[in-house]
């Protein structure tokens, strides 16, 4: 299956969501999102995070990092994280040798920081 073939999910609030289930780096997620004329999801509020949950298959990069300033992280819209749903003890950005800048959702509907290297299947927000 291509991976513009992927079913889309179409939330109330007329996001749709594309799950890419390629593993990819966070960067090379976000471009292949880009190409099919989307960015990585921005899950901007508790109900499109809700909405998600059992869609995806475990963890999932999203478009979340503090890329461009520790600890304060960003969509990559460059819009702000107005709320989040941080697993317990996160962001934590995995010690000095980690580097964890990147945002991925858990199966269980809580986000991590991650190194942005890790090989995972990604979501993309799409018009």
């Amino acid at each position: 299956m291509c991976e513009n073939e992927d079913p889309l999910l179409r939330a109330a609030d007329n996001h749709a969501y594309r799950l890419i289930p390629r593993a990819r780096t966070w960067l090379e997620a976000g471009a292949s999102c880009q190409a099919l004329g989307g960015h990585l999801a921005t899950l901007e509020a508790s109900d499109e995070n809700a909405f998600l949950l059992g869609a995806i298959p475990g963890e999932v990069w999203i478009g979340g990092s503090d890329g461009a300033a520790e600890g304060a992280f960003q969509w990559v819209t460059g819009a702000g994280f107005a709320w989040g749903a941080w697993a317990a003890g996160e962001p934590n950005d995995g010690g000095a040798a980690a580097n964890e800048d990147c945002v991925t959702l858990r199966g269980d509907g809580t986000w991590n920081d991650s190194a942005c290297g890790r090989l995972l299947a990604y979501l993309c927000e799409v018009e």
